[in-house]
């Protein structure tokens, strides 16, 4: 049986974690079961993780460490990330595991690793990199402001069976989370942007596949930026009367 091993890693951790009374599964925890102060569990759990030989297994169990103070693991939760894109993703289900990923990272929340972010935005991502995007918005700071101005003119990664269906557009869900987050700043140093959006009759950088969905995408993501960035510049100069 493919992996069969993993559940006898599984059961030899579960036997080390007995002491902090917890049961760990493969299965995605939306919250962490580890009291934030144990932090030994860190290395338990990571232990454990390279044994095991599903990428998909890894994500699940390391979803319990998804709390802050468990800044620790984020390096490695990095390095699975940039793996799994290269080695692993193809298919939409991966598109989920790379959305609990993401997710654990983000509520880590570690300020020591803030270049990692940086690392995973400016590199090939998916859509699950939507948490990491308003994860750094919120850091109030020049340099992750122009990262994320620069996504919103760069597709992320989608699977190859979206392309040429209605889900292709999802190459532009980064793009647009990008472009909500600079929005929300309401600063005036957008508001050329905005208006070059506006007065665009078609946006340069949208480019769907040639298929019978690619005039309808086009014509429906052209007005969905266009009304975000109205919506921009008018909070802006409403703001500045």
């Amino acid at each position: 049986m493919a992996f069969e091993n993993d559940f006898k890693t599984l059961k030899s951790l579960n036997h080390e974690l007995k002491k902090y009374k917890v049961k760990l599964s493969f299965q995605y925890y939306d919250v962490s079961p580890f009291n934030k102060k144990d932090i030994e569990v860190v290395d338990i759990v990571l232990k454990y993780s390279d044994m095991l030989e599903s990428c998909y297994n890894k994500i699940f169990i390391l979803s319990s460490l998804g709390n802050i103070g468990f800044s620790k693991v984020v390096p490695y939760l990095v390095d699975l990330y940039f793996y799994f894109i290269k080695n692993v993703y193809s298919i939409p289900r991966d598109e989920i595991y790379l959305l609990h990923l993401c997710d654990t990272i983000s509520k880590i929340n570690s300020l020591e690793h803030r270049e990692l972010y940086k690392k995973i935005l400016c590199g090939p991502i998916t859509q699950s990199a939507e948490s990491i995007i308003l994860t750094v918005s919120r850091y109030n700071s020049f340099e992750y402001d122009e990262i994320i101005f620069n996504l919103i003119k760069k597709e992320n990664l989608i699977p190859n069976l979206w392309i040429g269906e209605l889900n292709e557009d999802c190459k532009y869900w980064c793009s647009f989370i990008a472009l909500r987050c600079i929005v929300s700043k309401k600063e005036k140093k957008y508001l050329n942007f905005f208006k070059s959006i506006i007065d665009s009759e078609l946006l340069e950088w949208l480019n769907f596949s040639e298929s019978k969905y690619s005039k309808k995408l086009t014509l429906e993501w052209n007005e969905k930026y266009k009304k975000l960035a109205k919506q921009g510049y008018n909070m802006i100069v409403s703001s500045s009367d």
